[in-house]
């Protein structure tokens, strides 16, 4: 990771006020306009919500590569990929390094994990079979299950 870039964008907002900026002028005449907006709210929810989970110093690498795919791709007059999370990029940045989570005096509704839910290590391609752990090996995304690591999924 570039520990130079971390200093200069702190927090989710430090990076999300010049995305609006950028998202603003990219905006402001070209065709499909109300389609590229489309792709950019998108966008936009997706990193904060990922800044709300995991490290920000994980979301920000993730960012930066993300950002960097989609200016190429616009240099081409592509716009769609700011609609999609990239699930390589998250893989190996940002699911690894999720938040620790705080304890409240209030009891949470929370379930503790089971046997039946998919081995997350799998998921990132770090658990050999058999799961040592006694988990699935199938995809975590959501409504998935399929016999693949998230890694692959398509």
């Amino acid at each position: 990771m570039n520990v130079s870039k971390h200093k200069s964008y702190k927090n989710l907002n430090s990076v999300l006020f010049p995305l609006h900026t950028f998202f603003a002028i990219l905006t402001a005449h070209p065709p499909r306009v109300w389609e590229q907006r489309a792709y950019f709210y998108r966008y936009l929810t997706h990193i904060s919500t990922l800044a709300t989970e995991y490290e920000w110093a994980a979301v920000l690498e993730y960012h930066t590569l993300y950002f960097n795919r989609r200016r190429n791709e616009m240099l081409e007059g592509s716009y769609e990929g700011w609609a999609e999370p990239e699930i390589g990029l998250l893989s190996s940045h940002v699911y690894p390094h999720r938040k620790p989570i705080s304890v409240s005096a209030k009891a949470t509704s929370k379930k503790p994990p089971s046997s039946t839910d998919p081995c997350r290590n799998y998921n990132l391609g770090k658990c050999a079979s058999p799961c040592a752990w006694g988990r699935p090996h199938i995809c975590s995304s959501p409504g998935c299950g399929k016999e693949h690591p998230l890694t692959q999924h398509k």
